[in-house]
């Protein structure tokens, strides 16, 4: 994601986590907080208890290419804090954690994308 997209300051994160609303699902979580900026920002954490640099920075990776391709959907100007809640996000195939970004976003009411039925 491009640096305009993203929180980068420690400040930001705790802001958006202290005063947001928050949604979540056993692997992953939101929080999501009305912005100053233009553009909506999102950032993610993974605690250490997930593992060693390379697990978390993989972990980070995957759910950073979901949000990038989920991205254009996000509505409004917010600041989105994901947190990563499970080491399963390394085992989850990669179609569902698109499908559960966009379900996170849904339920946070940022998600511009319309449902699409099977016919």
């Amino acid at each position: 994601m491009k640096r305009q997209y993203r929180l980068r300051r420690p400040a930001h994160f705790q802001r958006v986590r202290s005063h947001g609303n928050h949604h979540d699902d056993a692997r992953l979580s939101i929080s999501v907080l009305p912005a100053r900026q233009r553009t909506a920002r999102c950032g993610i954490v993974v605690a250490r208890r997930h593992g060693g640099a390379v697990t978390r920075n993989r972990i980070k990776r995957r759910v950073r290419e979901a949000i990038r391709l989920q991205y254009q959907y996000i509505r409004g100007n917010v600041d989105i804090v994901f947190i990563a809640r499970s080491r399963s996000l390394l085992l989850t195939p990669f179609p569902k954690l698109i499908e559960l970004v966009a379900t996170l976003l849904r339920r946070a009411g940022v998600y511009s994308q319309p449902e699409i039925t099977p016919t």
